[in-house]
């Protein structure tokens, strides 16, 4: 059975049969990468810990390629890289332990472009595409001087990160893809003065979960069905 000090690091989509989860030695904090089967609670070891690293990041295809490496006692956090299973790990970015941010958030369905929160000369943390080949920030995706980026949202049908997050007086997303950006508007048309928030959806998008609140209604579910526009009240909170 697995032991009990893990964590899961990717669900695996793409094999039902397993997930990748973190072992964690004892209580030094750091862990080595392991299949597990879900039925069997078999373990296949993946790789083990190149260093000191504590954070983990896979590719979309489940392949770690990225680690952030950090020491209590030292004052800065490492963040390696790698270009596929069989190569070597490399230091990408180097960044202070306080202040200065450089946050790997998730990879884009090509696996090459990353995209990054950091706050370089920012008083708010933006959200950048970088490019992993060529090593350096190649856009910006969102930025604010008033509110902080959050995260990234990755559609599997899509292939690729269709927004992003960040926190104002409400959580807000910004849609970067335009189809996503028109069935927002189409909800809040719907479902005018509220804060409507998608929990859940089929993969293609075509039944949508939308959970509708404001600061005086704790919410209602409806379920919406993108294709024939019906919206169907679930359950009021």
């Amino acid at each position: 059975a697995p032991p009990k000090q893990f964590a899961v690091i990717d669900d695996l989509p793409d094999d039902p049969n397993h997930l990748l989860v973190a072992v964690y030695r004892g209580r030094s904090g750091l862990a080595d990468l392991f299949r597990v089967n879900v039925y069997t609670e078999k373990l296949t070891k993946v790789m083990n810990n190149p260093g000191k690293v504590r954070q983990w990041l896979t590719d979309r295809a489940g392949v770690v390629r990225l680690g952030i490496s950090y020491d209590e006692t030292e004052d800065v956090r490492e963040v390696i890289y790698r270009r596929d299973e069989k190569s070597e790990w490399v230091t990408i970015m180097t960044v202070p332990a306080d202040g200065e941010e450089w946050e790997p958030l998730g990879f884009d369905g090509d696996n090459r472009t990353l995209y990054v929160r950091a706050n370089a000369g920012r008083s708010t943390s933006a959200i950048y595409t970088y490019d992993t080949e060529q090593r350096k920030i190649t856009g910006t995706v969102f930025a604010h001087d008033t509110y902080a980026a959050g995260g990234i949202i990755y559609n599997r049908h899509l292939k690729k990160v269709i927004g992003v997050s960040y926190e104002a007086e409400k959580p807000k997303i910004v849609w970067l893809d335009p189809e996503r950006r028109r069935l927002a508007a189409d909800i809040d048309g719907a479902l005018p003065n509220m804060q409507n928030t998608i929990v859940s959806a089929t993969s293609d998008y075509s039944l949508v979960i939308i959970h509708s609140s404001s600061d005086r209604d704790p919410g209602t579910y409806f379920l919406l069905d993108t294709e024939k526009l019906e919206l169907t009240e679930l359950l009021q909170v």
